[in-house]
């Protein structure tokens, strides 16, 4: 659109604001347009303007109502301000604001915005004063300087890419290369068992196999949660609705159709998500579903890449079953230091946020998470947290530090997190072996449970919680001479967080009721 119709549109009194918002306007002109009239409230105005530059996966609309004053005094009038935010459709949380004001009084009057607006009302405003405008004006890269922009002023919290709960997207899934390419280089052949613990990834790794692992011609994927069903029946009748890309036969409506009458042509690879749950119902029924799974791969009609935990590894090892040399297991663990590396910095790329002093930032997050996925991205949430608080875009080592010694931190995101689903056993191993380093055999590990919590497990419920500790918590690993902490923060912040014979006390109660 070109200049002098841009201003017949914004129709402004003041000649200072209306070359302003020309300069934005044409700052942004390739990126931007005026998406609707404008709105009049009390000396503002405001332009609904689609702003179309690049967020990488923000999650910001392309909307964005451009305010300017028609009398500089309104800008400073909260409640005017928040009337005409009021009136616009939509509501929209992100609102540009150009203003007269100098730097110092644009600091000023984004604070008093801050405190009046956008935290009650969870609205963002930026405020751009002339320096802005003439940064933008002289820009090589005048779309990155925006987004700077917005993104220095705006609630980090509500485009935060990190992720504490669900699969994460592909944008920010990174590691478990190797087993993506184990997994597609011998699916034609194989069917595979993911097993792992709790927030490890293990959904997100299927999500990944089939939206991009998988997308050959000849293969249809097809989703399902197995903790939603209460039986096998109710399993077979459940709608086969998530394919990828599509289904094969229009037929197969139902899990129970794809298990009775897979196409001959064409290979589908079922993908059993929260297979635990399903085990001990199909063990109930006499392993029917298992059964007609095993059939229908062993005559090469289907694959299947199921995922898992401690019962389902179980059912692999179980000679008696019908998962026993079902599949290849692939055992998912913690990251690898550059999986963490890309983990932590590209999100934060996205908020143009920096890192000063990267190395040991990430060696301090190496050194507390150990890699694991769910608690670094809960770190960095708590860190993106702490500088909406704080008003700053720069992450430091002394920020990290923080979040160590934060007790919420350290009870909820981080013990929480690696003991998810284990049992009182399993937490009373790892505890007494944080509370005295010299425990490192089941031998040395059954009589601490005796003598510190008159507790007499057997040593194959002992060697079974050493077992899940190693393959499914990732919290110890073997070693010649026994175990010890794959996680070696683990210790200190069992020291930092709680009164360790109360807790297990507790959890001795907990083994007792279900052990009596």
């Amino acid at each position: 659109m070109a200049l002098p119709k841009l201003r017949r549109k914004l129709e402004l009194d003041e000649d200072d604001l209306q070359t302003l918002a020309d300069l934005f306007i044409r700052c942004t002109a390739q990126k931007s347009m005026i998406a609707g009239l404008p709105t009049d409230h009390k000396g503002l105005r405001a332009i609904p303007l689609k702003i179309e530059i690049d967020w990488n996966g923000l999650p910001f609309r392309e909307v964005m109502p451009l305010i300017i004053p028609r009398r500089e005094a309104a800008v400073t009038n909260v409640e005017v301000m928040r009337e005409l935010i009021d009136k616009l459709p939509g509501s929209p949380p992100v609102v540009i604001v150009i203003t007269l004001l100098d730097e110092p009084a644009a600091r000023a009057l984004t604070e008093t915005i801050r405190s009046g607006i956008s935290l009650p009302y969870a609205y963002d405003l930026v405020i751009l004063n002339p320096a802005d405008l003439q940064q933008l004006a002289s820009s090589a890269e005048p779309e990155r300087l925006l987004r700077r922009l917005i993104l220095s002023q705006v609630n980090l919290i509500s485009v935060s890419p990190f992720k504490t709960e669900g699969p994460v997207s592909l944008a920010r899934f990174f590691g478990r290369e190797w087993e993506i390419r184990q997994i597609r280089e011998n699916i034609d052949t194989t069917s595979f068992v993911i097993i792992g613990g709790r927030r490890i990834g293990k959904t997100s790794l299927l999500y990944r196999l089939r939206t991009s692992g998988l997308q050959r011609e000849n293969f249809y994927t097809l989703y399902f949660d197995c903790s939603i069903v209460s039986g096998t029946a109710e399993l077979k009748a459940a709608r086969a609705h998530d394919w990828i890309p599509r289904s094969p036969d229009p037929s197969l409506r139902t899990i129970g159709d794809v298990l009775a009458a897979p196409p001959s042509s064409n290979r589908i690879v079922l993908f059993l998500d929260e297979a635990d749950k399903l085990v001990p119902l199909d063990r109930a029924n006499g392993w029917s579903f298992f059964n007609e799974l095993r059939a229908i791969v062993n005559g090469g009609r289907a694959r299947v890449i199921m995922a898992g935990e401690r019962i389902l590894r179980k059912a692999l090892h179980d000679p008696e079953g019908p998962l026993f040399n079902f599949a290849d297991e692939i055992r998912l663990g913690p990251l690898d230091v550059g999986a963490v590396r890309e983990l932590v910095t590209k999100p934060m790329q996205q908020l143009e946020i920096e890192i000063a002093e990267p190395q040991e930032v990430l060696g301090l997050i190496w050194a507390l998470t150990s890699g694991h996925p769910n608690v670094i991205q809960r770190l960095c949430q708590r860190l993106i947290e702490k500088l909406n608080r704080e008003s700053r875009r720069q992450i430091g080592p002394e920020d990290v530090n923080a979040i160590a010694e934060d007790p919420e931190f350290l009870r909820e995101d981080f013990l929480e997190t690696y003991w998810e689903r284990a049992t009182p056993l399993e937490k009373i191993v790892s505890l007494l072996m944080a509370e005295d380093p010299e425990l490192h055999t089941r031998k040395a590990i059954r009589q601490a449970l005796d003598e510190r919590c008159d507790l007499q497990p057997t040593a194959a419920e002992v060697d079974d919680a050493l077992q899940n500790l190693v393959e499914l918590r990732s919290i110890l690993k073997r070693t010649p001479d026994g175990y010890e902490f794959n996680v070696p923060a683990f210790p200190r912040i069992v020291a930092h967080t709680m009164t360790l014979d109360d807790i297990l006390e507790d959890f001795a109660e907990a083994y007792r009721e279900q052990n009596p």
